[in-house]
């Protein structure tokens, strides 16, 4: 199934989850949740030896993860893991040198693939943490991504940079480096970036956001230059704005210059990386997968279901699309003020009229 769902942690072990039928559930790893030290007993410091040096994790943050992948796991759902570069004090050589800038409003920051320490560091946390939910113990984590919605350098993956080939060699290396060790680890990991549905739209003002595609073409033409590997994409199609849950009402461009990527137009990143240049290293077309889309039910949630279903089978009937993993299992209050109602339920875990159509389909 290509069923996922962003999961709420305070559904595990409830019905709330395990009669949902998810197959694939989603779940953000902030790099300053797991770093450092914990004075707690129960879970104390975990110490790493890498390549001659000794790096600390947070016992309790981990366990919490060790639960959480094992749980996962035990229900046959494929786990997939958002690695997030978010400002810790106590870590500044994780930061990108030209990313240093704590009042950017940014929510997270490129990672330091400039400077050995940051590479050295990045090395180790991508070692341990594939190492650990590889399968074992601690469960299987199969899909990695790294950093959120990079073509948002301004919010989401922050660097002061407008150079969209120099933004895509620096964020490249990261990729590889989490690629090879997740590789090293577990044979069958798939490693991606996301982009967002600003596919072709930001008429050269880079300093705004990077174009999709544009970034897509840098980040391929990196990777071929140190040497071709099989990362994979992941997307957000969102319709736009967010809000709008009627997307079929919208006529979306579909050619590969689409301003804007939706499910409705598809065709426009599959057609992209069906082209020869950009075909990993089997000759196929690279894993691609929809790890973030949710419909609103503000605008009614009879709606909001017919939104899923549609763009259910959708995806399902494109054999390019490996997973649609929805945002989200519960409303999340912060969206919910936006607008965006995207949860199964609501804050207080009460049903919406979608859940029979997402626990069904």
């Amino acid at each position: 199934s290509k069923k996922g769902l962003l999961i709420d942690p305070e559904t595990l072990e409830t019905p709330l989850l395990e009669d949902l039928g998810v197959k694939h559930a989603i779940y953000n790893i902030p790099l300053s949740i797991i770093l450092g030290e914990t004075s707690n007993p129960a879970c104390p410091t975990i110490y790493y030896d890498y390549r001659g040096k000794t790096y600390q994790f947070n016992g309790a943050a981990i366990n919490g993860y060790d639960y959480l992948f094992s749980y996962l796991t035990s229900m046959d759902m494929i786990s997939t893991a958002i690695i997030l570069n978010d400002w810790n004090d106590n870590y500044p050589e994780l930061i990108h040198p030209e990313s240093r800038n704590h009042d950017s409003g940014a929510y997270y920051y490129a990672f330091n693939t400039a400077e050995e320490d940051g590479c050295r560091y990045l090395e180790a946390i991508a070692s341990f943490l594939t190492e650990r939910y590889a399968g074992g113990e601690h469960g299987l984590v199969s899909n990695w991504i790294i950093a959120n919605e990079i073509n948002q350098q301004t919010t989401w993956n922050y660097m002061d940079t407008d150079d969209v080939d120099y933004y895509a060699q620096e964020f490249e290396k990261s990729l590889r480096i989490f690629y090879n060790a997740a590789k090293s680890n577990y044979a069958n990991a798939k490693v991606y970036f996301s982009l967002d549905h600003d596919w072709n739209n930001n008429k050269g003002k880079n300093e705004v956001h990077f174009n999709g595609m544009d970034l897509l073409k840098a980040i391929n033409q990196s990777a071929l230059e140190k040497g071709n590997y099989d990362w994979g994409l992941a997307i957000h199609p969102y319709p736009n704005p967010l809000t709008r849950v009627n997307y079929w009402a919208v006529d979306y461009e579909k050619t590969m210059d689409a301003p804007l990527l939706t499910l409705m137009n598809l065709n426009v990143v599959t057609d992209f990386l069906k082209q020869r240049e950009y075909l990993d290293r089997s000759g196929n077309v690279r894993s691609i997968t929809i790890t973030e889309l949710g419909f609103s039910s503000s605008s009614g949630e009879k709606l909001q279901a017919a939104a899923f279903a549609y763009g259910y089978y959708i995806i399902d009937a494109n054999p390019y699309i490996e997973a649609f993993i929805m945002n989200r299992q519960t409303d999340a209050l912060e969206e919910v003020k936006q607008g965006l109602s995207f949860g199964i339920y609501e804050t207080d875990h009460s049903a919406k009229y979608i859940l029979d159509v997402f626990k069904y389909i």
